[in-house]
């Protein structure tokens, strides 16, 4: 987190607060909170919650990772050499018009993390809604948990 952007801590449960230090590395005392959220804004100073100020949002979910997504990277194994190469597949998407809600985006594509010795490779899932009108911090929350509770639950609904 950048401590000289602001940011807003969407539902909090501080679990440590310690008063910090004052010494010769800082000149202003320091507070150190400890928790969780259920989500980070950054860039962003919500102060009523009510106020519709969301164009949409997006999210990934392994959940909807395994009822949508499939893999989109397939291995095979090197005639000349033996050896088993990946390779990965063009991203997709879809997209459907809600009314009352937006518009909907599903998108698979195939992510690479670089390591040292070697790189991981998988495939992610990504839900975008773009709503149809904007929308408050309170009506995102209750959507993406909607979402989200539908998704784990195994019943993915039109969405």
């Amino acid at each position: 987190m950048d401590h000289q952007r602001p940011c807003t801590l969407v539902r909090p449960l501080v679990t440590k607060v310690d008063p910090g230090s004052w010494g010769s590395k800082f000149s202003h005392l320091r507070t150190r909170i400890e928790g969780n959220c259920q989500a980070v804004l950054t860039g962003m100073d919500i102060q009523d919650d009510a106020l519709s100020s969301f164009r949409g949002l997006a999210f990934e979910s392994d959940a909807f990772g395994a009822w949508y997504g499939g893999r989109l990277q397939v291995s095979n194994r090197d005639g000349a050499t033996g050896l088993r190469q990946i390779e990965g597949k063009e991203q997709t998407s879809e997209k459907l018009t809600i009314p009352e809600l937006g518009e909907v985006e599903a998108i698979r594509s195939v992510s690479v993390a670089d390591g040292q010795k070697s790189s991981e490779m998988k495939t992610r899932s990504i839900v975008r809604i773009r709503f149809a009108e904007l929308r408050s911090l309170t009506e995102v929350i209750e959507i993406a948990a909607g979402l989200g509770r539908e998704l784990i639950n195994g019943i993915p609904k039109a969405v």
